[in-house]
């Protein structure tokens, strides 16, 4: 009888063990990983929600010197973007043989640079949806008739759109 006791208290000592392992070993890892399963679902469902359409492009065939040229792009999704993260967002522009990551400048766009105006808007300093955002840069003036445009969200959405000159 007193053999069935300890083995009975040897058995109860290592479920206390074998649980307190489990509580301190293996729980925390389930938590922090359904942390990262809650952050990337997270994270899909903001690009999920966030769509935009280039609808125009323009630049003039012919005029000064730097020529300019304007983009208009409406935010079809449901992602609303402060000024700030237009100014971050990824631009690139150039031909065929040269494209390069525009950044931003406040005011009139010089080569390299971009400015950006947020139509439609009764608050300018967000791009709601339905919003159009209107950006600006300049180009050389060389013979290439036919440019590259792309645009990429803070949220790793892009867009790219190939156009020519006066179209």
């Amino acid at each position: 009888m007193s053999s069935e006791a300890i083995s009975a208290g040897i058995m109860i000592i290592g479920a206390v063990v074998a649980a307190s392992f489990l509580v301190t070993a293996i729980l925390p890892a389930i938590f922090t990983a359904g942390g990262t399963f809650g952050t990337v679902a997270h994270s899909a469902d903001n690009q999920m929600r966030t769509d935009f359409e280039i609808i125009r492009a323009f630049t003039p065939i012919s005029g000064s010197s730097p020529r300019p040229v304007e983009i208009w792009i409406k935010n079809t999704g449901q992602t609303r973007f402060s000024d700030a993260e237009i100014k971050t967002m990824d631009v690139f522009f150039g031909n065929s043989s040269e494209i390069k990551r525009l950044d931003y400048i406040s005011g009139e766009p010089q080569l390299g640079f971009f400015s950006f105006e947020i139509n439609n808007s009764p608050d300018s300093t967000y791009w709601n949806p339905g919003d159009t955002l209107c950006i600006s840069t300049r180009r050389e003036d060389n013979t290439e008739s036919q440019f590259y445009f792309a645009f990429v969200t803070t949220n790793g959405i892009h867009k790219t759109h190939i156009f020519g000159e006066g179209l």
